[in-house]
């Protein structure tokens, strides 16, 4: 199933909407990211993302299924 998130960068306020399967890992989606969008191009290797409603701290290595991540969310890329 397809969910669409926020993600957030806290240096400058920048964010985005984008559309990913919910079977994905978060770590291949940045890789994606890092590797097609001028917006992300010098992320560096993140581990860890912080969903920003609950503040809640999540490895990259699991799928948004794993760790209950819906439509709507927005995770802040520290």
């Amino acid at each position: 199933m397809k969910i669409t998130i926020t993600l957030e960068l806290p240096q400058g306020g920048q964010a985005c909407d984008i559309q990913v399967s919910n079977t994905q890992k978060i770590a291949d989606t940045l890789q994606v990211l890092r590797d097609n969008s001028i917006m992300f191009k010098n992320l560096k290797d993140i581990k860890i993302v912080r969903e920003k409603e609950s503040g809640r701290k999540i490895s990259t290595e699991n799928t948004y299924e794993q760790v209950h991540i819906y439509s709507g969310a927005a995770l802040i890329l520290e």
